[in-house]
């Protein structure tokens, strides 16, 4: 995945940047490290989410962008 521009944080109290540089949104959902945008479910545009360690295991929707 190319990376992305990290969103700027506002002003609301409840944004929150974690330690590992994820942006929290009030409504659960947040952008990763690389600037892409998962939603309250915690999947990506590509069906891709984060494990408990924090790896990102790719979706359905990217395997070929992953494949040789």
């Amino acid at each position: 995945r190319p990376p992305r521009s990290t969103p700027k944080p506002s002003s609301a109290a409840s944004d929150v940047y974690k330690r590992q540089g994820f942006y929290n949104l009030p409504d659960g959902s947040f952008y990763d490290p690389d600037g892409y945008f998962f939603n309250v479910e915690g999947y990506d545009e590509f069906g891709g989410h984060y494990d408990d360690n924090n790896l990102y295991i790719q979706g359905e929707g990217n395997k070929d962008l992953f494949d040789d």
